[in-house]
């Protein structure tokens, strides 16, 4: 049978007449209004449980900036990302790879600050780094060798944008 989108299980079928058995007969009118509510619960766990909650890919990343336009032109002409759009007048959103990237100017002086480390993955590191570097990027760390992993090697190098958000440009080698 199939309520509230579950199959009755085996397990089901035994709660549900062990608690019919411990029903009197007087009561045996209660007994579906039992069944409903016991399965109306197991869908609702399941739906709790379920309910499309996969955090597998981040859709959109939010990074608090001091001045929009100039981090608008790092992100835009340093760092080449794809500008999408702008909602004035404090927000402007770029694509990075299948992840949007949202910079904002803080609403209040004293309002919450969005921050965020962002790894970008590169096949090269060091001709991104190069490249990065002619096109005005500061790196506060070089590239550099982080683990040997069994398949491969990290290399990671850090540099900051205008606003001091914290950036790295990522590479997995692999021999």
């Amino acid at each position: 049978m199939l309520r509230y989108g579950l199959r009755e299980s085996r397990h089901v079928q035994h709660l549900v007449q062990s608690i019919h058995r411990g029903i009197a007969p007087r009561v045996a009118d209660e007994k579906s209004r039992i069944e409903e509510v016991i399965f109306a619960r197991l869908a609702y766990r399941r739906v709790m449980n379920n309910a499309g909650l996969e955090l597998a890919a981040v859709g959109q990343i939010g990074l608090t900036v001091d001045d929009l336009e100039k981090a608008v032109g790092f992100y835009r002409d340093a760092l080449g990302l794809k500008h999408l759009f702008d909602a004035p007048p404090a927000m402007s959103f770029f694509a990075c790879g299948n992840v949007r990237l949202m910079l904002s100017r803080p609403e209040r002086p004293d309002a919450e600050r969005f921050s965020a480390a962002i790894y970008f993955k590169v096949g090269d590191i060091h001709a991104a780094r190069d490249a990065l570097a002619g096109r005005g990027v500061t790196f506060e760390v070089e590239p550099k060798l982080l683990a040997k992993m069994p398949d491969h090697e990290l290399w990671m190098a850090f540099f900051r944008d205008p606003s001091r958000n914290l950036l790295a440009l990522m590479c997995e080698k692999r021999p």
